[in-house]
Parts: C-alpha cells; sequence; structure tokens
C-alpha cells in the first residue's frame, strides 16, 4: 500500500529523506495549499493527482485501492471536481470508477475555475490542533 502524510507540513522539507529510507510509495499533499508548499515534497520524489495515481494503478495489475476524497465532509467550497469540465470521469459504482480513457491523464481541467479559485484564495490551510499539554495533535 503506501505511507500516508509522514511527515507534517511545517517539516515539508524532512520529505525527501523518508522517500529515500523506504521503497513504500509515499503519498502527501492532503494538507499543502499552495504551489509553495508542494514544491518540496515534488522535489523530494512523492508523486500527485487522482488522475495520475488512477492511471498508474489501472496498469499495475497488483493495484488494490486508491484512496480520493470526493464529496468527504472537509472538501466543503474546494471539491476536486470542481475544477474538471467533465466530472462524469469521476463517477463510482460498487466502489469502482471506469479507466480514464480522454487524452493525457484522462481528464481536462477547467483553467477558468482554477484562475477564479486562485483569485478568491483567502491563505486558508488546516488549522493546528494540540493537546493540553501543548503537544501537536493530528486529525
Amino acid at each position: 500500500m503506501f505511507i500516508e502524510e509522514p511527515v507534517v507540513p511545517e517539516n515539508s522539507h524532512r520529505m525527501g529523506e523518508v522517500v529515500r529510507a523506504t521503497s513504500i510509495p509515499v503519498a502527501t499533499g492532503e494538507r499543502l495549499y499552495s504551489r509553495q508548499e508542494f514544491l518540496p515534497v515534488l522535489e523530494a520524489g512523492v508523486p500527485i493527482g487522482l488522475a495520475a495515481s488512477l492511471q498508474i494503478g489501472f496498469c499495475t495489475p497488483s493495484h488494490v485501492i486508491q484512496e480520493q476524497s470526493i464529496g468527504i465532509h472537509y472538501n466543503v467550497g474546494a471539491e476536486v471536481l470542481d475544477y474538471l469540465v467533465d466530472t462524469s470521469v469521476f463517477d463510482y459504482a460498487d466502489g469502482s470508477v471506469a479507466r480514464l480513457t480522454g487524452p493525457g491523464l484522462g481528464v481536462e481541467v477547467d483553467e477558468r475555475a482554477v484562475r477564479k479559485a486562485a483569485a478568491a484564495w483567502t491563505g486558508w490551510s488546516n488549522p493546528i490542533w494540540r493537546y493540553d499539554d501543548g503537544s501537536f495533535a493530528e486529525w
């Protein structure tokens, strides 16, 4: 399977060490919100993108499961599908999605929607939760 979010966002600069220390694929990006935050993890060798991950899974016989967050409670106002021209490519039936057959990764990005979201971005990021003793708390 994979290791998900092995380091907290403020330590993304350490992601390369994690990637080099294991042969297990590393997934990350749920808590990164700007282009600048993604650069260090991309340079460390971490792939992103549901369409890209699905394409790899479709051609890998041992692929078992692909996590996705379409329709999940924390996507309010920023759903993955908001940035696609045709959202039906991610229609799930019985827990599965059909192989993406369009050009490239099989999705067409709605560039106007992306630009609109970028212009309206307010710098939001996940809240940082702490325990009573001040130590960092995960989700």
